[in-house]
């Protein structure tokens, strides 16, 4: 009777956090306005051959896999918002249930009360975390990468338990890292530091887990990278291609230690917690883990590898190569960390102390969640300019952007108009300038300044206030800005600052000589 209980309580825990990860991840999944990055998936995808997609692709930062699996979906389900973004929402439902598989797994031979709360605590944790509940409701590849480095982790750790071991764990950690590599170049970093842990407990003299198996330690670190060779040569094109310049900074200290704050109280370019604040998690944060890494039992000390090594590593890369260092990078090791608070806590402190200290934690996760869906209410983005300049009398006035993070939004909700507007972006130097969008742009899309005059008399244009009005471009002093009073809407995101939309009227034509 004892084991039926046990039974249906796995199963309602299960069916439970299901549910919990699957609702708060459904607001504004549909609603939400689509920003740059989403675009440029949607653009990749949708724009271009198979064959170009994935040479564009090479010319960017990223492997392709994401992209080929948003393409197929898109195929039967079309490319509406709540298409696009499904697949990131899935990916994070399943992602809380291999959390919940890893904390009951990492239980085997404890009584079966502690595996279940194990497994509910740390699946509900996880479900309520805020940068994960972000990413899994966005069209790119970071709620896929979370899942598979979960997933990685949880085979790599069955695969080193020993008498628990099967064939298809082997399987299992060879395809989840094998595709990880291929979804995001950060995957690499999380395929090193398994690789290490392998070696790790292959050499080390009191080493926590029984690895006897040399041949089978050997299938699960080489086995990917095998797999991996053929997409090498592009990564390192890609590395060449970073390092001359990108958009993440210098790594620094402060930065450093901010990193993971940053991922426990907001989605990047949405904190704006006190210092005290963030100083005040980075030292529990680090200290938790360092406690875990020293005194844990070995499920913890597994956990703490893998959340402190993709990190020292990234900061090693930063300071020797190229900055890597990005807190969305490194979801795939904080989601982890809520597993290891509900195993240090249920393991040290006494049942009704844990129950209240992890009620506190998920009512503190759950005001967070609330916090980020309350900000993004008003935020309407180009969603909004799209909605105004179909007001507009005419439906043929250009449109030209300042920004191809505009751009790319612009193109997306503008991509059922039957007229022949024209839409291009603007600049001084050609694409040299165009924020990281310069893989996906045709060269009628793009238009130098000096080559305003071939446009109408009358025209939009869309800026931003992020990193200054009119920091790119100036127009020339042939266009003035109309009575038309401007429109502006927010960005999705803080850090992208207010979209302004403003009508402008040549005020002479270029003189013609004639002969």
């Amino acid at each position: 009777m004892e084991s039926r209980r046990t039974g249906n309580g796995y199963g309602l825990g299960l069916l439970a956090i299901l549910i919990l990860a699957i609702v708060v991840r459904l607001p504004f999944l549909c609603t939400r306005p689509m920003w740059f990055d989403e675009a440029y998936t949607w653009k990749l995808t949708n724009r271009f051959s198979w064959s170009e997609m994935i040479c564009r692709t090479a010319n960017d930062v990223h492997p392709p896999l994401d992209y080929l699996l948003s393409r197929l979906w898109q195929c039967l389900a079309g490319d509406s918002l709540i298409a696009l973004r499904l697949p990131a929402m899935m990916y994070g439902a399943l992602t809380i249930l291999f959390v919940f598989a890893f904390a009951q797994y990492a239980t085997v031979g404890a009584n079966a009360k502690s595996a279940t709360s194990l497994s509910i605590w740390a699946g509900g944790l996880c479900a309520l975390l805020v940068n994960h509940v972000r990413w899994s409701q966005e069209a790119r590849m970071y709620s896929l990468l979370v899942l598979l480095v979960v997933a990685s982790s949880y085979f790599l750790w069955r695969c080193l338990c020993g008498a628990h071991s099967k064939k298809r764990d082997l399987v299992g950690y060879i395809c989840t890292a094998s595709l990880m590599l291929y979804v995001h170049n950060f995957g690499v970093f999380y395929y090193a530091c398994q690789v290490a842990y392998v070696v790790s407990q292959m050499f080390a003299p009191n080493a926590s887990l029984p690895v006897k198996n040399w041949r089978r330690c050997f299938l699960l670190a080489g086995t990917p990278f095998i797999l991996y060779l053929p997409w090498l040569p592009v990564l390192i094109h890609q590395i060449g291609l970073v390092r001359e310049g990108y958009w993440i900074p210098d790594v620094s200290f402060v930065r450093a230690f901010l990193v993971f704050p940053e991922l426990m109280v907001a989605p990047d370019l949405f904190v704006d917690a006190s210092s005290i604040v963030l100083i005040l998690l980075g030292v529990v944060f680090f200290g938790t883990v360092a406690f875990a890494c020293w005194q844990g039992n070995a499920f913890e000390k597994y956990l703490g590898f893998m959340i402190l090594c993709p990190f020292i590593l990234a900061i090693v890369v930063s300071v020797s190569l190229t900055p890597v260092l990005w807190p969305r990078y490194l979801l795939g090791g904080m989601v982890l960390f809520p597993l290891l608070v509900v195993s240090m806590t249920i393991r040290l402190l006494k049942s009704r102390t844990a129950l209240i200290y992890l009620s506190m934690l998920a009512g503190l996760l759950v005001a967070n969640v609330w916090f980020h869906f309350q900000k993004l209410n008003d935020r309407r983005g180009m969603a909004a300019i799209t909605e105004f300049l179909r007001k507009q009398p005419d439906a043929e006035q250009p449109i030209v952007v300042t920004r191809t993070y505009l751009l790319f939004p612009l193109q997306y909700y503008l991509r059922h108009e039957t007229s022949d507007r024209k839409v291009v972006g603007v600049t001084k130097t050609g694409l040299a300038r165009l924020d990281g969008g310069s893989p996906l742009m045709r060269l009628n899309e793009v238009i130098p300044l000096a080559e305003m005059s071939e446009l109408p008399d009358r025209i939009w244009v869309i800026d931003s206030n992020a990193w200054g009005y009119g920091a790119e471009v100036d127009l020339a002093a042939e266009w003035v800005e109309t009575e038309t009073a401007p429109f502006y809407a927010e960005s999705p995101h803080v850090g992208w600052g207010h979209i302004r939309c403003r009508e402008f009227h040549r005020t002479y034509r270029r003189q013609v000589d004639t002969m």
